[in-house]
């Protein structure tokens, strides 16, 4: 079984599959959440050598680990994430390390604004976010 985001009030789980999910209200979003308080881009979860983490796009409601606001952070296992209104508690799973990027996680300090189209988690995605300064 993968990795999930098991819903805890309305919208769908968020199946961990691969080494990097986009989670937003736009059509194009590997994850779409209809709330209108989800951005278009809200924020990205990725697997970095076999821990997820997920940083906020610039999202106008933000997003918030264990109801801390945080602009990046990495999931433990049972920990809830909230994404805007909507809640998910993070269950990983066996297969968690498959689809691990190499390499160390980027401190928040150290990364480019989301915009840039060098940030190292749109580059690897071959995204063309366009303006995440809009909702």
């Amino acid at each position: 079984m993968f990795a999930r985001l098991v819903a805890l009030d309305e919208g769908p789980d968020i199946i961990i599959d691969r080494a990097m999910l986009v989670v937003g209200r736009h059509p194009v979003c590997d994850t779409r959440l209809e709330s209108l308080r989800v951005s278009r881009q809200h924020c990205c979860l990725t697997l970095e050598a076999g821990e997820l983490w997920v940083r906020d796009l610039n999202s106008t409601n933000g997003i918030r680990i264990n109801g801390t606001r945080v602009e990046v952070g990495r999931l433990k296992d049972g920990d809830e994430l909230a994404i805007a209104n909507l809640r998910f508690r993070f269950e990983s799973g066996p297969f968690l390390s498959r689809f691990a990027i190499d390499g160390p996680p980027q401190p928040p300090g150290v990364s480019p604004h989301p915009s840039d189209p060098t940030w190292i988690w749109v580059k690897r995605a071959g995204l063309d976010l366009g303006p995440l300064d809009e909702d």
